[in-house]
């Protein structure tokens, strides 16, 4: 049985896609981190690089986020104008029965 998507909800896709880009980014901040921590010359003051790459710890997966959501938004948007032109994507489904289904 063949289906079509004509219609994306445009909040629901970005805030869900936002969430995703904000996580996604963390395993690479946390390394980041310490590859700045690491990359600072001895005898230097500490305080400064510290509070930098704190400051792109705490911004970096907000930026994601945003960005992520804003995005989504624009493109589910423009996918729910574009698909009454070309008909939006197509699918096909089918029914299969699970083991419970076939016992009964």
């Amino acid at each position: 049985m063949r289906k079509q998507i004509t219609r994306l909800s445009l909040h629901q896709n970005a805030k869900v896609f936002g969430v995703l880009m904000a996580v996604a980014t963390l395993p690479m901040i946390i390394l980041m981190f310490f590859i700045f921590q690491s990359s600072m010359p001895p005898g230097s003051d500490r305080h400064m690089p510290f509070m930098a790459s704190g400051i792109f710890m705490v911004l970096a997966p907000v930026f994601y986020f945003v960005m992520g959501y804003i995005s989504t938004l624009i493109m589910c948007f423009t996918y729910n104008l574009m698909q009454r032109v070309t008909g939006g994507f197509e699918f096909e489904v089918e029914n299969k029965q699970t083991n419970e289904e076939l016992d009964a």
